[in-house]
């Protein structure tokens, strides 16, 4: 039992991290209530031993072996952790604050319209840099601008200048990150597109962007799941998994960036 009880610490330690004391609480609370029952009611009666061939006396000690309702227990509280911790990271920051994300979102938004491939237009931007120019709606750009309050944490982001006009108006975004592999922005973009389409605001719109990219690295994570739960213990696996994927890959799953999926999908090389 106390080893039992520590991994349940050790699960709800990995997710101490500033932007998710929730869902560290929420996964100690429901490990605590949902894991540890089932393994003290299969220590209290625990399954027959095998027969043992006559011979000296032997001491007969019955392997743990974790029951279909333990099993559903630990993905159940995997896959919601897995998402709070995501919504919270989505939601601990303002869009434009994670790397380069204001030049993905219009990446993204130019490659389901069309605009990175056929008729692409480059243009030079300061530091001799090609950047591809996308024209992009008003309603994508209600982010404070980052380099408000980049490194300057004194400074409110609240106190930062105005964002535009919430609206379809076109405006010419240059987008540094040109010739880029585009499944990750098709995908980002369907979601832009189509939140849009329904006209919600600017803010709703990118934030939906950032839970749907949240999405395609928590599948990555969970086909990985799946693929090491057929050769290792399932308490191991979650463990492992929380203690492989720091802050950082959190942090960038959650945000319009392909760095994050990048990071979960090499997740998928350890089975």
């Amino acid at each position: 039992m106390p080893a039992n009880f520590g991994t349940v610490i050790l699960l709800a330690a990995t997710f101490f991290a500033p932007a998710s004391v929730l869902a560290a609480a929420f996964l100690f609370v429901a490990a605590t209530f949902f894991l540890l029952p089932p393994v003290r009611a299969l220590s209290r009666n625990p399954p027959p031993c095998a027969p043992v061939p006559p011979g000296p006396p032997s001491r007969c000690v019955a392997p743990l072996v974790p029951g279909p309702s333990r099993r559903r227990a630990v993905w159940t509280v995997a896959a919601v952790a897995g998402w709070a911790r995501a919504v919270a990271w989505a939601l601990a920051s303002p869009v434009g604050a994670s790397p380069d994300e204001q030049a993905h979102i219009a990446y993204a938004w130019g490659t389901v319209t069309g605009q990175t491939v056929v008729g692409e237009q480059l243009v030079t931007i300061p530091g001799a840099r090609t950047a591809t120019n996308v024209q992009v709606p008003q309603k994508l750009l209600q982010y404070p601008p980052p380099g408000c309050y980049a490194f300057h944490p004194e400074r409110p982001v609240r106190q930062c200048a105005p964002v535009p006009a919430d609206n379809l108006q076109p405006v010419a975004q240059a987008t540094y990150v040109s010739r880029y592999p585009p499944l990750f922005y098709a995908a980002e973009g369907v979601v832009l597109q189509a939140a849009t389409a329904v006209d919600l605001s600017g803010p709703h719109v990118l934030y939906i962007a950032r839970l749907a990219a949240a999405g395609l690295s928590l599948l990555a994570v969970g086909y990985g799941l799946f693929l090491l739960s057929r050769r290792f213990p399932d308490d191991v696996v979650v463990l492992a998994t929380l203690l492989a994927l720091p802050a950082t890959a959190w942090f960038l799953a959650a945000s319009v960036n392909p760095n994050g999926l990048e990071i979960t999908a090499a997740f998928l090389l350890a089975p």
